[in-house]
C-alpha cells in the first residue's frame, strides 16, 4: 500500500515535470528522471498521452468533476 502511495505521488511529480517543459524535450527528460524505469516511463507517457486528448492532470488524479 505505501509503495503504491509513494508510485502514485512519483507518478503525479513526474507528469508535473513533464508538462512544464516543451514537447520536444519531455521524452529525454522523463527517461531520465525514471532512472531506466520502463514501466514508470511507460505510465508518465500515457498519462501525457491521455492529458494531450484534453484530460487534465487534476482528472487523471482526482477523478472527473460532478
Amino acid at each position: 500500500m505505501a509503495e503504491d502511495v509513494r508510485r502514485f505521488a512519483r507518478l503525479r511529480t513526474l507528469c508535473e515535470g513533464a508538462l512544464e517543459l516543451p514537447e520536444e524535450q519531455r521524452s529525454d527528460w522523463i527517461a531520465r528522471m525514471c532512472e531506466g524505469d520502463e514501466e514508470l516511463i511507460a505510465d508518465v507517457d500515457e498519462l501525457l498521452r491521455r492529458i494531450d486528448e484534453g484530460g487534465t492532470l487534476a482528472e487523471l488524479f482526482n477523478g472527473p468533476r460532478r
